[in-house]
This record gives C-alpha cells, sequence and structure tokens, in this order.
C-alpha cells in the first residue's frame, strides 16, 4: 500500500502483468484494477448464513495477525468450502465443517469471514 504511492503508474501496470493481474490478495481483500475499479462481490458474512448452508470462504477481513493465524489453522482460509452446521442463539458460536473437521467459530470471527453460497 505505501509502494503504490512511490512507482509509475507504468511500473504498477509491469508488476500486475507479471503477477498476472490478481483481483485479490492472499486474504481475499479484492485489489483495484488500474483504473481503480474494484471487483464486484456478492460476499456476505459467515455468522449471517442459515444452517445447512454450504458456502465458498472469499475473504478474511481481519488485520490482526494472530485472529488470522488463528483462522487459517482451522483451515478457514479463501477457497475453502464450509457448511454451517449449527448456528448458537444469543450471539453465540457457529459451528462450521471445513474439509472433514466440525470447529466451533466465535461469532465476531465468523463475522470476519466473508462467504458466497454455493447452489
Amino acid at each position: 500500500e505505501v509502494l503504490e504511492h512511490f512507482i509509475s503508474e507504468k511500473l504498477e501496470a509491469r508488476i500486475a502483468a507479471y503477477l498476472d493481474n490478481p483481483t485479490h490478495d492472499p486474504h481475499g481483500d479484492p485489489i483495484p484494477a488500474l483504473d481503480g475499479t474494484l471487483p464486484e462481490s456478492s460476499a456476505q458474512s459467515l455468522a449471517n448464513l442459515p444452517e445447512k448452508a454450504q458456502a465458498r470462504i472469499v475473504r478474511v477481513s481481519d488485520q490482526d495477525g494472530e485472529h488470522l493465524r488463528y483462522i487459517a489453522k482451522l483451515g478457514l482460509v479463501p477457497g475453502a468450502q464450509v457448511q454451517i452446521i449449527e448456528s448458537a442463539p444469543f450471539d453465540g458460536p457457529v459451528s462450521v465443517r471445513v474439509a472433514e473437521a466440525i470447529h466451533a467459530v466465535d461469532r465476531r470471527l465468523a463475522r470476519m469471514i466473508l462467504v458466497e453460497e454455493c447452489s
């Protein structure tokens, strides 16, 4: 983010081309195109999905390294397929199946994980 203020547009375009013009960073955050536009998304919070819903993680919005490491340890990373097993009431945890494991995820963390529902 700091580098973008000190390089030319030509160098920025060459770096983007070298990286195959990525649209998202490793955490799923959108990367603006050279014209400044962002890719459209229908993502919603994992915490908002109903029980039995299946989805694909598209973004993890937390910037806290400890949270990111924990979420990654659970396998809740962009590209992972998940299923909501149970959503506890009163802001309780969300039970999520990822791969062959089921994890109870704190509702606050679940809100930081953005998904797109699978049909």
